[in-house]
Parts: structure tokens; sequence; C-alpha cells
């Protein structure tokens, strides 16, 4: 995905590339070069032939390695940019963890590596075009399998669409996860109109659908929200439809089968892009979220026209779709659901809804390394009782000792009752046990 200030942030390499062309365009007889240089500036301005100038605008962050004796968490922090930073855990793609220059790792057992990566905020207007014949995207980890397993939903985008004259399942789908299992959100491709269709714990299915069509070819922000009574639709911010009571107050889920879920295609799958119905989107989509929850009208609106500040209370699922080429779609919620693509054109950006507070420059991300160390773990024995000297010895291969009666020595003889400990240095290492 590329940015409203892509031009901007590459104006001295434009000047650099126009030099070198003017150089060579003056040759004689030269009309290869020339049309080579051409199309490869051409390239160049549109982001396609060098797709990394974007990530090289913004400043690599500092950041240091960070160690601990023994399993537990580690701090980090980032400097050296603006931010926001975020933390990662591969070099590129992979799980996101959160936003900040301050960073706690999970729970560790062993020596793990993270990556940072530095952003500017600014406005991006990028998004996922769909072709309608067969593009999709599958979504990794996220699937639903028990009974009731939803009791409030939310899932929000940003569409574009100008489908008319079909069936209304033509247009299948913004996102699904089985409409006659547990939920599908999708244009009418007969109206135009959204619809929302859920299936309760007790197997009943209620198609609810919109009012006011959204297929007229320009963006439209979308909300379909479940609050375990009634179901409402969003349209460009403003409550458009409500089917109260849809459910009798039943959670969604048969449980009857595991679903993982699609963009851009209808859902039968009971494991990762499985079994799909190829009815696909033909449009754009931005901005994907999906939530355990029923936001508010003001929650909707607060949001709707920039990106999230994260992490966020009861966010399962984000597609920012900035990734611009490639075949994965980064899942910002921190769950780590990324999105595969599949049959899509590279680069796969359209001009999108132009959204605010997004990350429109990111930086290569810096490597740092949570180092878990082995802490020493002397035994001295179980406690005894004895009528004469005792040897007390904490073992060999520590570079120093220090007993609660002051010797340093590897192993001292006590005669007298009491308690004695031992702290111990391990080679290498800072840890103590």
């Amino acid at each position: 995905m590329y940015h409203s200030s892509f031009k901007l942030s590459i104006t001295k390499k434009e000047e650099t590339f126009l030099a070198f062309f003017r150089k060579f365009t003056t040759l004689e007889n030269n009309i290869a070069m020339q049309k080579h240089l051409l199309y490869v500036f051409g390239l160049l301005l549109s982001g396609i032939y060098f797709p990394t100038l974007l990530s090289g605008q913004c400043q690599t962050p500092n950041s240091s390695d960070q160690s601990r004796c023994g399993k537990g968490t580690l701090t980090f922090t980032a400097s050296g940019n603006s931010g926001p930073y975020s933390w990662y855990d591969a070099a590129s793609g992979g799980r996101f963890f959160s936003n900040g220059s301050s960073f706690t790792s999970p729970f560790l057992t062993t020596t793990d590596t993270f990556f940072v990566e530095g952003n500017t905020l600014g406005t991006t207007n990028d998004a996922l075009s769909f072709d309608g014949s067969d593009d999709y995207v599958a979504i990794q980890g996220k699937n639903y399998s028990s009974n009731g397993e939803i009791t409030a939903l939310t899932v929000e985008a940003w569409v574009r669409t100008s489908v008319t004259g079909a069936n209304w399942y033509s247009n299948w789908s913004i996102v699904d996860f089985d409409r006659s299992e547990y939920y599908n959100v999708y244009i009418s491709g007969s109206t135009g109109v959204v619809g929302f269709s859920t299936t309760d714990n007790a197997g009943n299915i209620q198609d609810f659908y919109a009012k006011t069509p959204v297929n007229d070819g320009n963006w439209h922000h979308i909300a379909a929200v479940y609050d375990g009574t009634d179901k409402k639709v969003y349209v460009d911010g403003v409550l458009d439809s409500t089917v109260t009571n849809a459910h009798s107050g039943r959670p969604l889920g048969t449980g009857n089968y595991t679903r993982y879920g699609f963009l851009g295609d209808g859902s039968e799958a009971s494991s990762f892009n499985g079994t799909r119905n190829n009815y696909f989107y033909q449009g754009d989509i931005d901005e994907l979220r999906i939530w355990s929850t029923a936001l508010s009208p003001t929650d909707i609106n607060n949001n709707m026209n920039s990106c999230l500040t994260l992490p966020q209370n009861y966010l399962v699922l984000y597609y920012r779709m900035d990734n611009g080429s490639g075949t994965s779609l980064t899942d910002y919620s921190g769950n780590g659901y990324n999105g595969t693509l599949y049959n899509m054109s590279n680069p796969w950006i359209s001009t999108g809804p132009g959204l605010s507070s997004c990350p429109n420059c990111s930086s290569t991300r810096t490597r740092v390394i949570a180092n878990i160390l082995p802490q020493p773990q002397p035994n001295l024995g179980n406690d005894t009782c004895v009528t004469q000297a005792l040897t007390l010895d904490a073992g060999s291969g520590y570079t120093a000792y220090l007993w609660n009666t002051g010797a340093t020595t590897q192993s001292i003889s006590v005669s007298s009752s009491g308690f004695y400990s031992v702290t111990v240095d391990s080679s290498g290492t800072s840890c103590q046990g």
C-alpha cells in the first residue's frame, strides 16, 4: 500500500533519477535506453518498481537486547524516531504485538527475538481490490467452533462496489464465516444494500438487509452490529436499519461445524483456506475490523475516519490493507490472524477512502533479542539433624559463592544448628541463584 505522502517523501530521489535520465537521453539514437528509462521512471512514481522506497524514508529506530535470569517477561524501549513504534515477531509481516516506545514481551521460557519499526502518521488512501472472478483472502488462525460462541459482534469496513442486477448472493462477501453456521456481512448483488446474515445456537438463520444502497461506485463505511438482542446496520456512521430481538436473545453459532473465514468469498471451510462458495465480491475493501463487542454509535463515528490507536480491547481482527503488494495481510489486532491473498494482481492496491492518523511511512525493522538465561540452582540437600560437623557443598562450576555466614568458598563446614543458604554466580552470565 502506498500513501498520499509518498511523492513528497521521494522528491530527492526523483531529482537524482531525472538527472540520470537527462544524461543518458542526450545520447544520439539511444531510443531503447530512453524508452526503458521512461518506463522505469513511470513505475518509480507509481511505487511499483521500487516498492522498498517507502520503508526507506522513516528512520530506523534504536533498541537494545535485554536479558533476565529464568523465565518471565522483558521490557524493551525504542528511540531515534518520532514514532509511533510498532512491535512484531518477524523482520517483515509476522504477528503484530503493540504500538509504543515501550514493549513488554509475552511470558517467555526460552530466548526469543522481536522486531520494532518506526512510523510516521498521516493520511492513507489505499485499499484492497477484488476483481469479482476469483480474488479472495483466507483468514489464518481465526475460526469459530462452539455452540453459542458469539455473544456480541461488530463487523465494520470501508467498501466500494457498483455491482447491480445480479443475485442477492452474487457479490459475497465483505467477511464470511458461513451464513448458516455463524455470520456473513455482504453487499446484496440484487439491491446493493448491506446484508447481515446470522445463525444462532438453535440453528435459526436470520437474514437482515439495510435500506440504503451502497453500490453507487463511491466509498461507504458500513458497520454490522449484534448486541445479543438486536441487529443493526450503520451506513456512513448513521443508523440505517434495525431488527429487534433478532434471535430471541440467543448467542450466535451452531457449533455443528468449525468454520474459518474469508474476505471476498463465502465460507464452508472447516480448515484454513478450505471449501468456499465461489460467489466472489467485485469492488474494494479497506479498514476491515471485527470486534467481539457491540460498538456504540459514538464508537463507530469516532473511529470510522481514522486508523485505530492500538491496542484495543475486544478487537478480534484488524486489516488496514496497507501492505500494497505480496500475498499477506497483516492483522494489527495483535491476535496474529493474518490474511493470505489468492489470485490477486500484484500490486493489488486501489485508491481508498483517505483515512487519517495512519502509519504512512514505515522503517526497516530493528531486531532485539530477549535472552532467557538459565538460573543457577545449587542444591544443599534436605534439612537434617546431625551430632557432628557437616560439610555443605554448593557444587562446582560457579564463578562466585556467598554464604549467609559470610564465607565465599564452594563448601563450608558447620557444627551448630541454624539456617544456611548460599548465593552463586553463573559463569558467563549475571545470573545468581
